[in-house]
């Protein structure tokens, strides 16, 4: 079974939020680019990065500030479903039924326990709760901001929130700024989360559930709910564009594969002419020769990532006629070459 992915959009979310400068920002990019499959990314590769990320950046509530300042517009399509709602309860319900558009990793549940919601979040192909705990504080802490927008008022005036449970570890105690992290979870969710829980939720009365949303509109529900079913077909049934990179990274994986890479040989292997190669590709948006080169600026980067591998022999089994070629194609997509970009990740690293 194929691992759960990630889209793009949700990775770009860090990044932007980690305030990088654009060269910083290209390379984080380039780290999970050689994963990716139809611009989503395999959770355990994102989360591995995206610690990493954290790390770096020296901002362990980096999920937190992210869940904190999303807004419906970085929804994309399931914020219209969910302005389209009736109440608190439909909004949600419709959001958990499509947020493997965004997030095909998550696993998201609605329990009520009497008076109470147990609204638990959890990423089950991710063991390591330290991995997941960006995803998760993500999770929630944009739950209770877009509740704000829905409702057109501070959700912590109108929610009783009984507890706030994560399974991973909270702020080291004996860290300098254990306060101030302390103090931006108590801002966030408006009380002291409990850590290394059992589960990963939000207890609050379920009153909240009820809750009118202020720019309901049933009757364009159809609509919306056809366009998303259309979305998941889509990532479902996957694209040429996906099977065409999944040929084009094993060929240049191969050693004993043909470089040369030619849009005649592609069509061939999967039993199109070349005409209708280039016909589906228009029609999905992209050209050969940029996927071509997207999926072999990917597989640079992640040999260059590998101290074991020469430039040279990277070139090679990119399958560049020469050094230079090399070097004018890493710059032209990267805007560095690839001398420059292993030195730059060996200072990142």
């Amino acid at each position: 079974m194929p691992e759960a992915c990630i889209s793009h959009e949700y990775w770009q979310h860090f990044l932007d939020e980690a305030q990088l400068d654009a060269e910083q920002q290209m390379l984080w990019e380039a780290r999970l680019s050689h994963a990716a499959i139809n611009n989503r990314y395999p959770v355990t590769a994102l989360a591995s990065v995206l610690n990493d990320l954290i790390v770096n950046t020296s901002n362990p509530q980096l999920g937190l500030a992210v869940g904190r300042r999303m807004h419906l517009n970085q929804w994309g399509d399931i914020a219209h479903i969910m302005l389209s709602a009736c109440t608190i309860a439909e909004a949600l319900s419709m959001t958990i039924d499509h947020e493997d558009l965004i997030n095909g990793a998550i696993n998201t549940q609605i329990l009520e326990d009497g008076d109470w919601v147990q609204h638990r979040v959890s990423f089950p192909e991710l063991d390591d709760h330290k991995l997941a705990a960006p995803l998760v504080e993500r999770d929630l802490a944009s739950t209770l901001h877009i509740a704000t927008y829905l409702l057109n008022r501070p959700i912590l005036d109108k929610l009783e929130l009984k507890a706030v449970h994560f399974c991973h570890d909270g702020p080291a105690l004996f860290n300098e700024d254990y306060q101030n992290q302390c103090q931006y979870y108590v801002d966030v969710f408006g009380q002291m989360p409990l850590f290394g829980q059992k589960q990963n939720q939000l207890i609050y009365h379920k009153n909240i559930l009820a809750e009118p949303v202020t720019t309901a509109n049933p009757g364009i529900q159809p609509v919306l709910l056809a366009h998303l079913e259309r979305q998941r077909q889509q990532i479902m049934t996957g694209s040429l564009t996906v099977q065409l990179q999944d040929w084009l990274r094993a060929q240049l994986q191969d050693e004993q594969g043909d470089k040369a890479l030619s849009r005649e040989q592609a069509a061939n292997a999967l039993g199109l002419s070349a005409s209708t190669l280039k016909r589906r590709l228009h029609q999905e948006g992209v050209s050969y020769q940029e996927l071509l080169q997207q999926v072999r600026i990917g597989y640079a980067q992640q040999l260059l990532a590998d101290d074991s591998v020469s430039l040279t022999e990277a070139g090679f089994r990119l399958g560049f006629s020469s050094a230079s070629a090399f070097n004018n194609s890493f710059r032209k997509s990267t805007g560095l070459t690839p001398k420059a970009y292993r030195q730059r990740l060996l200072l990142e690293g």
